[in-house]
């Protein structure tokens, strides 16, 4: 994949959580929604399938302008191992607003059972009060 790339984040790489450190030489381009619907999900770590068209996915794009920030995201993910990485079509709100392809971790790997609670509103910050160590 050809840097700079925009990628769409809906979890604990968003700002205020746990892994937004990770976007510190990251731009952020702004907050959006995926076009499309797909489903979110809460186990111990928030993901997304494609198994399911629920809702779209509320969340925020960054432009990842060098391959250290590139390869921590992946690492983080375990791309493609655990998570694959993959482009949506999202949409952007506020003075950046517009259709752009970006860049979304998605998980198909993890079972969607036991423990596992679905985010119907597909906004990550919903579903938190039960989450709090994320």
């Amino acid at each position: 994949m050809t840097l700079p790339m925009k990628i769409f984040v809906y979890g604990t790489l968003m700002r205020g959580f746990s892994n937004h450190h990770l976007m510190k030489s990251c731009q952020f381009v702004g907050t959006a929604t995926t076009k499309e619907k797909y489903a979110l999900y809460i186990a111990d770590f928030p993901f997304v399938t494609e198994k399911l068209q629920i809702s779209p996915i509320q969340g925020e794009v960054y432009e990842v302008i060098d391959e250290e920030s590139l390869k921590n995201l992946d690492d983080l993910e375990e791309h493609p191992t655990w998570y694959r990485r993959k482009p949506v079509t999202v949409v952007v709100e506020g003075s950046m607003s517009g259709e752009i392809e970006a860049e979304l971790y998605f998980n198909e790997e993890y079972a969607i059972e036991g423990d596992v609670e679905s985010v119907p509103s597909g906004y990550f910050r919903d579903a938190l009060r039960a989450h709090a160590h994320l």
